[in-house]
């Protein structure tokens, strides 16, 4: 084997190694995670939403924020609110949120996840 090729196919080993990882890594998107969420009822606490975004990804994600999208009678929305989860989605966990309401809030909403960072990849 001549110099040459010894030293290409290392370059080529060297880029699988460092590419391989990463392309098989799926990065989430919005949509990867899950949004679960419920009116608070109880008469002893704020009136509000309270809920949790779940991670199916190896992820850890940070600074997610979610909009809160009023609904009118059609489904179509009529208004858009940010609001945070709390820390850190860790990848296989769920970290929650709470959005205060006023007592006589009647309204349809919806809440899908808006941006948030990747802070680390864990696990395979």
């Amino acid at each position: 084997m001549t110099v040459v090729g010894w030293v290409a196919g290392t370059l080529v080993a060297l880029v699988l190694l460092v590419v391989a990882p990463e392309a098989s890594a799926q990065r989430p998107t919005a949509e990867t995670f899950k949004v679960e969420w419920k009116r608070r009822t109880d008469p002893w606490v704020r009136p509000g939403i309270e809920g949790w975004v779940h991670n199916p990804s190896n992820f850890r994600v940070g600074s997610m924020s979610l909009k809160l999208q009023t609904l009118d009678a059609n489904n179509q929305v009529v208004s858009e609110k940010r609001v945070w989860v709390y820390g850190h989605v860790p990848p296989g966990g769920r970290s929650s949120f709470v959005i205060p309401l006023s007592r006589d809030d009647q309204a349809s909403y919806r809440i899908v996840v808006d941006a948030f960072d990747l802070i680390a990849q864990e696990g395979p």
